[in-house]
């Protein structure tokens, strides 16, 4: 694969008074990745940003600064998703060399590694104690794994087609899937028993996330369309549209009150999740790769394939240092 050089962007602005599609940054530093960033994740605290690579690195950062922090090098092939736990003392990365690798946040030592099957891992995640990690990857099956020992507990099975993302409920009970097969489904922690099925969009479901206080889900879809579930019946309560392609990610704000989606047509739209409104919109020139809410809500990390790295004022939708 051909990589490009990515630049991590301190981004200063030339003008308020410009709109916001024809902000540019002025300071570019070329340091960090040479290849392109996958994704850019907070940590709780909102102190760091892990981001992950082609290159087959993820780099902890300062988030204040943007000063490198930590390299963690030991994967050898791309690394689709980078997470920090809820304490921050761990990160976990699942690349497409068929392993999730534990790392010390402090030392960038690596812990342990857990071994999936023949197929790219796309993405990862762990509990909100840190007692469990679950994986998925393009053979359709999710996986729950010890958190502390790396041991197997249990599988996911039920999806026709792969994985595209996987995640816990903020309390940990519960587990949601999104999948190539159109269909997200939510899943008991702690037995991997599969209590219900979100049907409703025509295209692979490319992300999926709980709200803050488990009563809701979030999914985005190849469709365009962004679905809000309710998390107990499993039944429909919007279809939001706006996004003009296939949408990539989506996640809630940390109080619930608003929802972030991200798209192949390089927008990021900030919804108001009670109304469905459209509350703010930004853009790269290219498609977004990952987009997160800080922890405090704030703000909006974003990573492109236009090769930038970009925090964004999640109220005003300027971009700040």
């Amino acid at each position: 694969m051909k990589y490009k050089h990515i630049f991590l962007i301190l981004f200063i602005l030339l003008s308020q008074e410009k709109g916001l599609y024809s902000q540019q940054p002025r300071l570019v530093l070329p340091v960090g990745h040479t290849g392109d960033i996958t994704a850019a994740e907070y940590s709780k605290s909102g102190k760091y940003i892990v981001t992950g690579s082609y290159d087959n690195t993820a780099k902890v950062w300062d988030a204040n600064t943007g000063f490198l922090l930590t390299n963690l090098v030991g994967h050898k092939d791309m690394i689709l998703r980078p997470r920090f736990s809820q304490d921050e003392k761990k990160i976990l990365t699942a690349a497409c060399d068929s392993t999730v690798k534990i790392w010390d946040t402090n030392s960038g030592s690596l812990l342990f590694e857990l071994k999936g099957p023949v197929e790219c891992i796309y993405t990862a995640d762990f509990s909100s104690d840190g007692k469990r990690i679950v994986s998925s990857s393009g053979d359709s099956t999710g996986m729950i794994w010890n958190g502390n020992t790396g041991a197997l507990v249990a599988n996911l099975i039920g999806h026709h087609r792969s994985i595209n993302k996987i995640s816990f409920s903020h309390d940990g009970k519960r587990i949601v899937t999104a999948s190539k097969d159109s269909t997200a489904k939510i899943w008991d922690a702690a037995t991997g028993r599969l209590l219900g099925t979100l049907k409703g969009h025509f295209n692979s479901v490319t992300d999926a996330q709980f709200s803050p206080d488990g009563k809701l889900v979030l999914t985005v879809s190849e469709d365009r369309i962004v679905g809000i579930w309710d998390a107990s019946t499993y039944i429909s309560l919007k279809g939001l549209t706006g996004h003009i392609d296939y949408i990539t990610v989506g996640s809630f704000s940390p109080d619930g009150k608003k929802a972030l989606t991200a798209s192949w047509d390089g927008s990021i739209i900030v919804w108001d999740v009670k109304s469905g409104k459209v509350l703010k919109e930004v853009s790269h020139p290219d498609w977004i790769i990952s987009a997160q809410f800080s922890p405090d809500g704030k703000k909006i990390v974003s990573t492109s394939k236009d090769g930038t790295l970009k925090i964004w004022d999640s109220n005003t939708g300027v971009i700040i240092n």
